[in-house]
């Protein structure tokens, strides 16, 4: 089920207030009024209360802009954040995300929120962009960016990409911890040593 598409923006978590979904498809209206053939691929769950209150703030979107995909397999969002033109965490409460990294893992590039662990990951407009997601202007302004500006997109999407393999690879942090316990075990040595 490819969504390869130039105005392809993709958001994958769960359906709820803290993730900033309800701001996100108020800014994303704004989005479409600059780009009808903008179209917003929603992955997550929710529950039925949640549903409702999207589905009737849907309603007011134009139709198809907007497509709720529902649930999908972690296995499977790699090959969409690759053919999404951006992908969009707008969170109000987030730890350390994993959804941002997946998608800069692959080259996406992503809009992340200000709050939270947004700028611990990433430099605002060097590997991605941080949003106010109370904000729907910051929001729909970001989007738009990297949909017209697609060679900044690109090479900040490709900045991400370098930030995770080089910060985040699994076996560049197991090497440091390794170096870490050696380091402890070498001190403690030399501590027995010298009393």
């Amino acid at each position: 089920n490819q969504i390869q598409e130039e105005n392809t923006v993709v958001f994958a978590g769960t359906l709820t207030v803290k993730k900033g979904i309800f701001n996100l498809i108020k800014a994303w209206k704004k989005v479409v009024e600059v780009i009808p053939s903008a179209r917003l691929f929603i992955f997550g769950k929710g529950d039925a209360k949640t549903i409702v209150a999207l589905n009737k703030l849907l309603s007011t979107i134009p139709e198809n802009s907007i497509k709720l995909k529902g649930f999908i397999d972690k296995v499977n969002l790699p090959k969409i954040y690759a053919s999404a033109a951006c992908a969009i965490f707008p969170s109000f409460l987030e730890s350390f995300s994993m959804a941002p990294m997946e998608a800069m893992a692959v080259g996406c590039p992503v809009i992340f929120t200000k709050l939270t662990s947004g700028p611990e990951l990433i430099s605002n407009g060097v590997d991605g962009l941080l949003v106010d997601p109370s904000n729907i202007q910051e929001i729909s302004d970001a989007i738009l960016m990297m949909l017209t500006n697609r060679q900044k997109a690109i090479e900040m999407g490709q900045n991400g990409f370098e930030k995770i393999k080089r910060d985040f690879d699994i076996n560049l942090i197991a090497d440091r911890h390794i170096m870490y316990y050696k380091s402890i075990i070498t001190q403690k040595s030399q501590t027995k040593v010298e009393k």
